[in-house]
């Protein structure tokens, strides 16, 4: 805090503090309690955002009066010895085109799964408040996602196509990532009633968290929690033949998470809902990117 008073302009910038830790979802509605402007966004502590972010999303909500949120492309980063790993994001073809979509095909597509990373967005803050703002009864990792659904209801939202966002990867607590998958249920079930949501699509959409809950309580140690969620997602767990060898790989216990864990293959395939796909970039190739430079 003492760096970000030193770096900003007092007359422009106001620091909200709570005597206690509240929680994510408190201190972003404090801030948007204590924002005077029209537009809104987030940024996690350790996140980076690309140089002229803020004026590219700004610029598309201001020739579109009609969207209330605009999100854009954001990869994964980690340090990895002298360089990074990143981690792409893949967008299918229908985001360019979903500030024209049906609100049900966004619904829809929502409900499967979170595609908007918090630190990506910039959105009106009078939508933002008009939707509730942000639950705080509902656990980081899942307060976003339960926004964007509730949002999506009365506001169109808008895709800028390239990277605006640089998502800082630690060490994974898989502990921490089971409650928010938790908590992401309750999301949904309030969904699927409040949007309607088709059955077929309620129950894909299930099937897949079950399926990544699954992958977290088995890298976390909880092997009959794994087990358990492995066998509600097996109808979509693909082939009998992988559907057993990962149901093996849970009964090995600790063993079977090394060597899942140590499979570069298997690991990617388990956590592939966002198709995301690994890079490795030299420090100067980072830099270059964090700066607004290369293909982005």
């Amino acid at each position: 805090l003492d760096v970000i008073s030193r770096a900003c302009d007092p007359s422009r910038t106001s620091i909200v503090r709570h005597d206690s830790n509240r929680g994510i979802a408190a201190a972003r509605n404090s801030g948007l309690a204590a924002a005077r402007g029209e537009y809104v966004a987030f940024l996690d502590q350790d996140d980076l955002w690309l140089p002229r972010k803020l004026e590219k999303q700004t610029g598309l909500l201001e020739a579109r009066p009609d969207c209330g949120l605009c999100y854009a492309r954001h990869l994964y980063f980690r340090k990895a010895g002298e360089g990074f790993r990143v981690d792409m994001v893949a967008y299918p073809d229908f985001h360019t085109e979903i500030s024209e979509a049906d609100p049900s095909f966004v619904a829809g597509k929502l409900f499967m799964n979170n595609f908007i990373a918090a630190g990506s967005v910039v959105a009106r803050r009078k939508a933002i408040l008009e939707a509730g703002g942000f639950d705080e009864n509902i656990a980081g990792g899942a307060d976003d996602y339960d926004l964007w659904l509730r949002l999506c209801r009365g506001s169109r939202f808008i895709f800028l196509d390239s990277i605006q966002l640089l998502s800082r990867i630690h060490s994974s607590n898989f502990t921490e990532k089971s409650r928010t998958a938790d908590d992401t249920f309750v999301v949904l079930a309030r969904a699927e009633k409040d949007l309607r949501i088709p059955p077929e699509i309620a129950r894909r959409s299930y099937d897949l968290q079950y399926y990544k809950r699954c992958r977290f309580r088995f890298l976390g140690g909880d092997y009959a929690g794994a087990l358990s969620d492995l066998q509600k997602a097996s109808s979509i767990s693909g082939p009998r033949a992988r559907y057993r060898a990962v149901r093996a790989l849970i009964r090995l216990g600790r063993s079977g998470a090394l060597l899942f864990a140590a499979s570069r293959r298997a690991s990617l395939s388990a956590r592939n809902l966002f198709g995301a796909g690994p890079m490795k970039l030299s420090g100067v190739q980072f830099d270059t990117l964090k700066n607004g430079g290369g293909d982005c």
